[in-house]
């Protein structure tokens, strides 16, 4: 999957309509990542993951992101979590600190 303009716009409207719950995961190869709104969350509510940060062919600014391998998201996920496919993503609702958090792989 490549990034494109629509995925970052996608993660900013998230932020702007104050929804914390959504993280959305994208299968790259055998990893998951997440960009940007969905990036912090992971990093604040899931684990300490290492952020990265680099230019994409058509957008503007840099773009945050993280990643993990596949096979260890349900190393990640707290108990009780749900998930759903939406139109190639995984839908996770994770709950952590008494927030709900649903993660959208």
């Amino acid at each position: 999957m490549s990034v494109t303009k629509e995925l970052i716009e996608q993660e900013n409207q998230q932020l702007q309509t104050g929804n914390y719950r959504d993280v959305h995961l994208h299968k790259e190869g055998s990893f998951l990542r997440a960009y940007d709104w969905s990036a912090w969350l992971c990093c604040h509510y899931l684990h300490d993951f290492k952020v990265n940060k680099r230019a994409f062919k058509g957008i503007d600014e840099p773009v945050a992101y993280i990643g993990f391998p596949e096979t260890s998201l349900q190393k990640w996920l707290p108990e009780g979590a749900e998930q759903r496919v939406e139109s190639e993503k995984r839908v996770c609702s994770i709950v952590r600190r008494g927030v709900v958090c649903p993660l959208a792989i």
